[in-house]
């Protein structure tokens, strides 16, 4: 289900991207991507607005709201099951809970730094562009801060 909601929906927004492109019964007062007129990018920022950081606003408010429950359900689970673990389910919930810490640092990682994309966007025009470099510098080497975090161990 997960990897039908991941490709599904960005090759769903990536049909709709071609279709307002590319098919001449579109009508032209509609906002077209125009990816590749001026620049390997949307052409105005109308375009970038509706076809790029909207889906990503949806995106990082679903999995915000979906951690949110996660961890309340997890907390929830730990109390009602602190008194009645033995020690081969006691094990298992530690497990659970190296899921949830990967999981959480894995949401800190790309998710703030999706956020942080969107609020640079947001006041772009408002705030001299350097304030953004630290956000725009972490989202650009966001695969090495992975790769430090859960591969650089001197256990793995």
């Amino acid at each position: 289900m997960y990897s039908i909601y991941a490709w599904g929906s960005a090759s769903i927004l990536t049909v709709i991207c071609v279709i307002m492109d590319f098919v001449p019964s579109v009508p032209k007062e509609l906002i077209r991507p125009e990816i590749g007129v001026t620049k390997c990018w949307f052409n105005t920022n109308e375009a970038r607005a509706l076809y790029f950081y909207l889906p990503m606003s949806v995106t990082v408010v679903c999995n915000i709201c979906l951690f949110i429950s996660t961890a309340l359900k997890i907390v929830r689970h730990k109390k009602d099951t602190a008194a009645h673990l033995r020690s081969s389910e006691s094990r298992r919930h530690d497990d659970n809970k190296q899921w949830f810490n990967l999981y959480l640092k894995l949401f800190i990682v790309m998710g703030i730094n999706w956020s942080m994309e969107i609020i640079s966007w947001v006041f772009e025009t408002n705030s001299p562009a350097y304030i953004w470099y630290l956000t725009d510098l972490t989202n650009t080497l966001q695969g090495l801060i992975i790769f430090i975090i859960f591969v650089w161990k001197e256990k793995i």
